[in-house]
């Protein structure tokens, strides 16, 4: 039958067949006793079944355990110490017939081929796997590489975290350090030496590491503060810089409720709105949005103009309320020099500011398709054809909206100081300035915070004919050429925005 896995045999003898030998005497058979119900057989329906037992060195062939002289026209071969039947000399592993004659491969007395031998007693490659020859193989010379008790293929000794192929006497290959019997490149070796466990500070020489709290830990070194268990990478919670288990983590306190100013822990249901004010979940459905910003409304706050009492303004947006010409012109200042980025630059133009104090002050000079009535852009001719600009903003709007409202009004003067074609559809005009502001608002940013994504959603959400189609037309635009500028040349070139068509074009020809 075939054999198990055991300790790997030493054993290679050269053989020689015979292809028959004249009948040798006869011996007596051993015979092994088996007891089939009985227990000594006198009394009982015992019998006895004669079992030829191998003793190898005694004539038995060790594949059948009969004796090969029994047979005189049975072909043989001596080999490995005992006496064979040729049927029977075959490999335990595939159960094929062994035809080799040197370099026998043998465990226990019994044949092998050479690719099953190492299959089975062999060494194992660390790098790929794969069974390694011994070093005394003639057909496998040179190819074993033993080091830290453990064994390669020579071409597969390589580093453990990066794969470089490693010198292995003599071989070409990169120099290498040693830990725990594994090999490392200097690289490697010198980084792991630099990172370090949080907890013990001992290098990664696996190369795997688990990153929280700004740190790197072994995979099973970073554990709950309190109970020392491991803890999985995503159910951490950190307190004062240390990591906690669900069960363990200690209350935290996150601030006060802005309405009703309970103290609030990090166990508790509290929302919190766009500028870090935090209150209670039961608080949520009653406190009304900022008419600026849309985050909850904690605290009334009222700017009141005359007799007229304004919608709900949240805290932020009423403590950067402008409401100063200086303040004002501090900020198309800022707003128009970051326009130049974008590529639209109205350095020379002649521009003066006010801060309106009634909406009808806006409403007189805004035009008809103007996407809001709190900024609008009077253009005066002053001659050879040079203009004037007087740009108006509603008194009280936050710092950030007027930001990108004056982005809007400086496209505005763009188009009127390069002198685009005075025909173009509103839809083009109005399209182009809610695009450049969209890009003042999303500019350099990897992630918007406070009242932008609130701002960016409203421009792109704008459900009104003009400003809102006029801004996806002019944002596919965009898309499809790369580019602003591009977009501007075309619009400059033919007043309408490139390559447009379905319901865009179809508005374009309603307007």
């Amino acid at each position: 039958g075939l054999l198990g896995r055991g300790k790997k045999g030493k054993g290679k003898e050269v053989e020689e067949v015979v292809e028959k030998e004249p009948a040798a005497p006869s011996r007596p058979a051993i015979v092994e006793r088996e007891i089939v119900d009985g227990e000594d057989g006198s009394d009982s329906d015992a019998s006895e079944v004669q079992v030829p037992v191998a003793r190898f060195g005694m004539g038995y062939c060790p594949g059948c355990k009969k004796d090969p002289d029994l047979d005189p026209t049975a072909r043989t071969r001596r080999a490995l110490g005992n006496k064979w039947h040729l049927v029977c000399f075959n490999c335990p592993a595939c159960s094929k017939p062994v035809r080799e004659t040197t370099n026998l491969y043998s465990y226990k007395c019994h044949p092998y081929h050479r690719d099953c031998y190492y299959d089975w007693f062999g060494d194992r490659c660390e790098g790929c796997g794969e069974p390694v020859p011994d070093r005394d193989d003639e057909l496998g010379k040179g190819e074993r590489f033993e080091f830290g008790g453990k064994v390669w293929h020579r071409q597969h000794f390589a580093c453990k975290l990066c794969k470089t192929k490693l010198n292995s006497e003599g071989s070409c290959g990169t120099d290498y350090q040693a830990h725990d019997g594994v090999p490392y490149c200097q690289r490697c070796y010198g980084s792991m030496l630099k990172d370090r466990c949080a907890q013990c500070n001992q290098p990664f020489y696996d190369g795997k590491f688990l990153l929280a709290l700004q740190k790197k830990w072994h995979l099973d070194h970073f554990c709950c503060a309190k109970c020392h268990r491991p803890i999985k990478q995503d159910e951490y919670k950190a307190v004062d810089g240390k990591p906690y288990c669900p069960k363990h983590a200690p209350r935290r306190r996150v601030g006060d409720c802005a309405v009703c100013e309970k103290k609030l822990y990090d166990d508790n249901d509290y929302y919190e709105n766009a500028w870090g004010q935090y209150y209670c979940e039961k608080h949520d459905r009653h406190l009304p949005s900022c008419q600026f910003c849309g985050t909850a409304v904690c605290r009334m706050q009222e700017l009141s103009i005359g007799d007229v009492v304004p919608p709900p303004v949240c805290d932020h947006c009423a403590g950067t309320a402008v409401t100063e010409n200086t303040t004002l012109r501090e900020i198309f200042l800022k707003v128009r020099d970051e326009m130049i980025d974008f590529g639209v630059d109205v350095s020379s133009a002649s521009v003066t500011l006010g801060v309106a104090l009634d909406q009808s002050e806006i409403a007189a000079i805004a035009n008809l398709y103007h996407r809001v009535r709190d900024a609008a852009t009077e253009v005066r001719p002053t001659g050879n054809g040079q203009h004037e600009y007087h740009i108006y903003v509603i008194h009280g709007l936050p710092r950030e909206v007027v930001e990108s409202t004056l982005a809007h009004e400086i496209m505005h003067i763009f188009l009127v100081e390069h002198q685009f074609p005075r025909r173009i559809s509103p839809m083009v005009v109005e399209g182009l300035a809610e695009y450049a502001s969209y890009m003042y608002i999303t500019h350099d940013k990897g992630q918007l915070k406070g009242d932008e994504e609130y701002r960016v959603d409203q421009i792109k959400n704008n459900e009104e004919l003009i400003c809102g189609t006029g801004f996806v037309a002019c944002d596919d635009a965009v898309k499809l050429t790369g580019s602003f500028m591009e977009v501007l040349k075309h619009v400059k070139r033919t007043r309408w925005f490139p390559h447009i068509d379905g319901d865009v074009s179809n508005v374009r020809m309603a307007v």
